[in-house]
């Protein structure tokens, strides 16, 4: 083995160790020609790049405000994306009011037949454990949320002003902006969770987003 080759076998023993080390993806180790080559590890070192950039994009989607983190699971170029979410005060009192900001982004006009499945687990004992579906809390499927739409008892008056808590909802930036919400999650106990939120419509899906966020005390 030449000292160029030695010197670039060093170089991908380095970058593995250190890819290991930071949860980077490992491609194949072992070449198919059985032959450890320069080609071959010029092409280690290409692949280990790669790793690193799509890691780098996924860190990316994910955002931290005010304690919560917010990840759109359904990358940036889906129809529809969660910009901003901040919930206060925090960690998230379990009974009383706060004020929640959300701004999201519609890339395409929202029509009807509009289903959201969510998921929502606790952290116990070092795992996520899924929380059932109670009083439209925890694990929960709505099939068809226009209607329930249409009966909310107040709607948030930036919303009013730009398509109202109705379907459709023409594509575009939307903006609550420090809305007061009560809140009753005495069903919650204390601690870390996770919920996952899908907006499907016909069948398609148009939104992912996972929340994590912490209930507190009231």
């Amino acid at each position: 083995m030449n000292l160029k080759v030695h010197q670039l076998l060093l170089s991908v023993v380095f970058v593995l160790a250190v890819r290991f080390a930071t949860s980077y993806e490992i491609p194949d180790i072992i070449p198919k020609s059985g032959v450890y080559d320069e080609d071959w590890i010029k092409n280690m070192l290409y692949q280990l790049e790669q790793s690193k950039k799509t890691k780098h994009l996924q860190k990316a989607t994910r955002k931290v405000s005010n304690g919560i983190q917010l990840e759109n699971c359904g990358g940036a170029m889906a129809p529809i994306v969660v910009d901003e979410l901040t919930v206060s005060p925090y960690p998230i009192p379990y009974k009383g009011e706060v004020t929640v900001t959300v701004k999201a982004t519609l890339k395409q006009d929202l029509t009807n037949n509009i289903r959201i499945e969510m998921v929502t687990e606790k952290r116990q004992f070092g795992t996520w454990m899924k929380i059932d579906c109670k009083g439209y809390l925890g694990s929960c499927t709505f099939d068809d949320v226009c209607p329930m739409l249409s009966k909310l008892a107040t709607c948030p008056a930036e919303l009013q002003d730009q398509a109202g808590c109705k379907c459709p909802f023409a594509k575009g930036v939307y903006e609550v902006n420090r809305s007061k919400v009560k809140m009753n999650l005495q069903r919650y106990a204390i601690g870390n969770y996770r919920s996952t939120v899908r907006i499907i419509e016909n069948g398609n899906q148009l939104a992912c987003f996972k929340v994590l966020f912490c209930v507190g005390s009231s």
